[in-house]
């Protein structure tokens, strides 16, 4: 759901709702190409990206040249404490696919759930950020206390 555009009170211009499945502002359900186009649909380009981003790389990064790449290249790995997250999604894809009983919902549980999980990705990311600077600073802090204890007088280094 787009819950800012409920929040706000935004209503969707004519011409987007046209477009848009569920008649909101959003990118992710907009009507899809006809299945036998070369375009993918938004519908198509989610779930890919969603199994690349909490599937496909997390394993791939459990082996060292995957791993060594991903580094090299700043590539984002969504941590396995996360991985519950990802078992729902597929649990409601395969349920959606083997029972018929998909549709709006089940759209709406894996889009809150990839939601989820790009979030706790987004505060482990930034606790590991932070982090790193408290260390940074502890350091430089310790730094500068043992340069002020080597300095005499007049802030030179003493000569032996």
């Amino acid at each position: 759901m787009s819950w800012g555009q409920r929040i706000f009170d935004i209503i969707t211009p004519s011409t987007w709702s046209q477009i848009n499945i569920q008649h909101e502002i959003n990118f992710h359900n907009l009507k899809s190409f006809p299945d036998y186009s070369a375009i993918p649909s938004s519908h198509r380009m989610f779930n890919g990206t969603t199994a690349l981003f909490f599937l496909v790389i997390p394993i791939a990064s459990l082996f060292n040249y995957p791993n060594r790449i991903f580094c090299k290249y700043g590539v984002p790995v969504y941590p396995f404490s996360g991985i519950y997250i990802t078992l729902l999604i597929l649990i409601v894809k395969i349920w959606e696919k083997y029972t018929n009983h998909g549709g709006y919902y089940s759209d709406e549980v894996v889009e809150l759930s990839a939601s989820v999980g790009f979030w706790l990705y987004s505060i482990s990311e930034l606790d590991k950020c932070l982090r790193k600077k408290e260390v940074t600073i502890q350091r430089n802090l310790h730094e500068k206390s043992t340069d002020s204890h080597s300095k005499n007088e007049i802030g030179q280094f003493p000569v032996d």
